[in-house]
Parts: structure tokens; C-alpha cells; sequence
């Protein structure tokens, strides 16, 4: 699986078009003044996840997306790769996503998404794991006030390991939506194809999207 490149497509859009009525029904959110910590890798593996370009689709006045703000939505989608992919790389179970998604995007995730989205059953890995990441591109939509409440981005990993049988690979791409949510950013949709290969893991590919909601 070949990892795309360039711009968004009209299904990104639609997923994105699919939360714009909740702008309306969210407080406008305003950038926090502490950048959030960065979120550790666990022992025994690398992630290097970071933002790149960043764009603002405004309904009414102008407004930016805070760099806590862009500290925070890398942060959630940082947590979100070490407990979908590092974790069981290391033997660990997936635990519980609910602070890291909406009501409905857990839903997804307890259902046909689920295998697109984690990578449960993956061989236990006996070394490093090692993933890499393309920049993520941030589309956030700001509401008639300038209030941002929904930020679109683009997720491409690359997590390598060695287990007891050879390499192992799984490549992740796909899209994220997430929302505001008390304060803090949780997914709230997600558009993702996974593709797993190496020793003792039969070759998939396989997808999954969920429209959600936010709160």
C-alpha cells in the first residue's frame, strides 16, 4: 500500500462536512496559553509525530489554530497510535480509547472498524519498535465567530518490529477528524486502511470509516 500524497480529495471534505453543523452548537474554543507536554513513547519503542501545514476554512471571522491547540490534537493522535499500534507490538491489549474518542467513534471502533483501525493480534515484537510518521495536515473549520471546534488531518505511519518469527510491518493511512470536547480533542471520525505484513501475521489490507458525531 502506497502511502498518497498532495491535497485532500472531495471524501475528506465530506467527512469534514459531516461535523460542520456541530460549529454551531460548540462554544468557540480559545487557545490555551501552556503548550501541552509532549506525550513519551513507551520504553522500548520510537514515534516521531508532529504537525505540518496547517489551514483554517473560516465561516465568518478570521481565526487560527493555536499552537497549544496544534500541541494538543498531535498529542491525541499521539496516544492514539501508541495504544492501537505500539502497544499490542509489545504484547499489551489495546485498553480503554474513550478518552481519546468521541461516544460515537468508540462505537465505530467496537465494530466493523475496528480491524482498520488497531492492530490487536499483531506477533509480540522482541525489540525495538520503531514507527514513522509523515507530517500531519492540519484543516481546521472555524465558526461565525472565529471559534475553532473541528480540525481535520492526515495520518501515514510506518511501525517496523522484529518478533520471534522475522519482521513485521504495519503501514496506517487515512483521516481524522476531531472535535473539542470539554476542554480537550478527541476523534471523532476516522477514514483509515491498514496494511500488516511479515513472519507470522498473514497479509491484510482492510479499511473502515465512520461518519460520528460529536458530542
Amino acid at each position: 500500500m502506497q502511502f498518497p500524497r498532495g491535497g485532500r480529495g472531495a471524501p475528506f471534505l465530506v467527512l469534514l462536512g459531516l461535523l460542520v453543523v456541530a460549529l454551531l452548537g460548540c462554544s468557540g474554543g480559545s487557545d490555551s496559553k501552556a503548550k501541552p507536554a509532549k506525550v513519551a513513547s513507551p520504553k522500548g519503542s520510537s514515534l516521531e509525530l508532529e504537525a505540518g501545514g496547517v489551514q483554517v476554512e473560516t465561516t465568518g471571522a478570521p481565526a487560527t489554530l493555536g499552537k497549544a491547540d496544534q500541541a494538543a490534537i498531535v498529542n491525541t493522535v499521539r496516544r492514539y497510535v501508541i495504544a492501537a499500534t505500539i502497544d499490542p507490538f509489545h504484547g499489551k491489549p489495546v485498553g480503554n480509547l474513550a478518552p481519546l474518542f468521541t461516544v460515537p467513534a468508540v462505537a465505530a471502533l467496537n465494530g466493523l472498524d475496528r480491524v482498520a483501525a488497531l492492530d490487536e493480534g499483531v506477533p509480540k515484537a522482541t525489540g525495538l519498535v520503531k514507527v514513522t510518521a509523515q507530517p500531519m495536515i492540519l484543516t481546521a473549520l472555524s465558526d461565525p465567530l472565529g471559534g475553532i471546534n473541528i480540525v481535520g488531518t492526515s495520518l501515514y505511519i510506518d511501525a517496523r518490529a522484529t518478533a520471534k518469527d522475522g519482521p513485521i510491518r504495519v503501514k496506517r493511512s487515512g483521516e481524522l477528524v476531531l472535535s473539542r470536547d470539554a476542554g480537550t480533542w478527541k476523534i471523532a471520525s476516522f477514514k483509515l486502511a491498514a496494511d500488516r505484513s511479515g513472519s507470522g501475521l498473514a497479509t491484510t489490507t482492510t479499511s473502515g470509516a465512520t461518519g460520528g458525531s460529536t458530542p
